[in-house]
């Protein structure tokens, strides 16, 4: 079968559409036959070795952590998906999403709901996931708020609606390019810059905190503002840690994304889909994403062929 491969780390042009082996269906996997994947600022990052302390790869590896199709066979103790199913999940860590057919452990995967695209559905395992954890470790309430920073990205643009959905007032750092996208999730935008926290709007430091996404000079800045830095968390930038905030790794979860899901496909949340690679063109998606400005979410389409 089909699947993009990369026999080393290095650059988006190390990936190569190649022919392996069949993969067989584990004990709690689900195998699903890829109709849509996502691309991830990890995906690059892991393709490029930028991770490998973290999740080494073992060579030749398949590319890719999230994906959206229709299950093909159920592994010995799977007893909530069927073959048939339309479903989305994620690989840990990091690597074997792109390929025609893709193992996924059953307790990381969910329902695709009927209202959802294959490819809307592909974009919320990794990046929505990740956001909801970082709303979740906040818990605002009505009337708080919360900083984004990188508010126009994947992460920060379902962060930026989860914010806002719990009663939250949100201030969206991004871009000028970004600024309009941001509005349109309800945020007030902020663009990068020098002077940053001067033009950020009026603020009580006791009822603001901050979503990282991005890392960057002004991260201790941002952290600064807030009246405890332990309402701050990153997602991006582990050194958040020696200025008093948090960091958080997302651990894929089935029920979290059923409920992530479900909020997309009733409207409390919108699937901004940036920009739709063919799977071929698997390189051409990372350079993209690598080059920044995305608003929103990179797809890959599989249901055209390969």
């Amino acid at each position: 079968m089909k699947a993009i491969t990369y026999p080393g780390y290095g650059e988006p042009s190390v990936l190569e559409l190649s022919d392996i082996t069949d993969r067989p269906v584990g004990r709690g996997e689900i195998l699903v036959r890829l109709v849509a994947a996502s691309v991830n600022p990890v995906d690059w990052k892991t393709t490029a070795g930028y991770l490998a302390d973290y999740a080494p790869v073992e060579f030749p590896a398949v590319a890719g952590s999230d994906v959206s199709g229709t299950v093909v066979a159920v592994g010995d103790d799977v007893t909530e998906f069927r073959v048939g199913d339309d479903v989305i999940g994620s690989v840990a860590p990091f690597i074997g999403a792109f390929s025609e057919l893709a193992p996924v452990a059953a307790a990381v995967a969910a329902a695709k709901p009927d209202r959802l695209t294959f490819a809307e559905a592909a974009c919320l395992p990794t990046a929505g996931l990740t956001a909801l954890t970082a709303i979740r470790a906040l818990a605002p309430e009505p009337g708080d708020t919360v900083v984004v920073n990188g508010a126009a990205g994947g992460i920060g643009t379902f962060a930026t609606q989860l914010a806002r959905s719990a009663g939250a007032r949100v201030v969206g750092i991004c871009s000028p390019a970004g600024a309009d996208h941001v509005r349109r999730l309800g945020a007030e935008p902020v663009a990068y810059g020098p002077g940053l926290t001067s033009r950020l709007p009026d603020l009580d430091p006791a009822r603001t905190s901050l979503v990282d996404t991005h890392g960057g000079e002004a991260l201790a800045d941002l952290v600064a503002v807030l009246g405890d830095p332990a309402r701050a968390v990153s997602v991006a930038a582990p050194e958040i840690g020696t200025h008093g905030g948090r960091y958080l790794v997302v651990a894929p979860n089935g029920g979290d994304l059923a409920e992530l899901a479900g909020a997309a496909a009733d409207g409390r949340v919108q699937v901004v889909v940036a920009r739709t690679f063919p799977i071929r063109d698997t390189r051409d998606a990372y350079e993209h994403l690598r080059a920044g400005g995305v608003h929103g979410k990179v797809v890959l389409d599989a249901s055209t062929g390969w």
